[in-house]
């Protein structure tokens, strides 16, 4: 058996700049602080939107969003799993305190969303690009029959943000 032959691999360095700009640290602190509300925002929609969802996979993002939101702290399993995995940046107090937001009243706001609101957050609809004319109305009277069956206006999430796909081939 012969001995393995050593082989001269040239690899060229280019330079590479990976630290940002000094000029752009606003920027990117502003991009942070947008990814960070993001979480809590998705988390307080995942909440009132799911949290009377008759799915099981649903009220499970719900109690998930709950339970981040109003019971994790020092303490709670949760936390002590973040902590032994350093990961408590991502833990709802830790937003709050990175982004100067008292928990109590983000809580309480989040406590006070309906489905309703959730649903009409955005751009006014008048606003809104227009959709081709017969796929909008299909949709529009599919909603307006979702609402008279309910009766208040709750429309499952899916149902609301019905996004078409093209057909292939």
């Amino acid at each position: 058996m012969l001995p393995p032959r050593k082989m001269r691999v040239e690899v060229k360095e280019e330079a590479v700049d990976w630290d940002p700009d000094p000029a752009d640290g606003p920027i990117l602190i502003t991009s942070y602080k947008a990814v960070l509300l993001e979480i809590i925002r998705r988390a307080a929609h995942d909440w009132v939107l799911y949290r009377m969802h008759h799915r099981a996979e649903f009220l499970q993002i719900a109690q998930g969003a709950y339970t981040w939101l109003f019971e994790e702290g020092p303490g709670h399993p949760w936390w002590v799993i973040r902590a032994a995995n350093g990961r408590q940046l991502t833990a709802f107090l830790s937003i709050c305190d990175a982004l100067d937001l008292d928990p109590a009243f983000v809580r309480s706001s989040v406590r006070k969303l309906t489905v309703q609101q959730i649903m009409t957050a955005g751009r006014p609809a008048e606003k809104r690009k227009p959709r081709e004319e017969s796929e909008y109305e299909e949709r529009a009277s599919t909603t307006r029959r979702l609402q008279e069956v309910d009766g208040n206006g709750d429309i499952d999430y899916e149902d609301h943000f019905f996004v078409p796909t093209p057909e292939i081939g």
